[in-house]
């Protein structure tokens, strides 16, 4: 007998770390076309997302949360 081992965390097309591993490929190869690399942080969301850590959501969450917090610690610093 097969077991259901669906992950309802994810959506059909990102439940094996493969498919997730190509769906991290398509997104830098997107930004690449565009001229704009992923920081090294982001690649490190990106690997705990292909792992199954994460999901998609938190990863651009949590980038996003890195983004805002670097912009009002550049913002605090220039005195503006």
């Amino acid at each position: 007998m097969h077991s259901n081992t669906f992950n309802p965390k994810f959506a059909a097309n990102e439940q094996t770390s493969e498919q997730r591993q190509h769906i991290v490929e398509q997104a830098l190869a997107i930004s690449r076309s565009q001229d704009r690399e992923p920081s090294a942080e982001a690649h490190a969301q990106y690997a705990r997302y292909i792992q199954g850590e994460l999901t998609m959501e938190e990863v651009v969450a949590e980038i996003m949360q890195s983004k805002i917090l670097r912009a009002a610690s550049g913002f605090a610093q220039t005195g503006n």
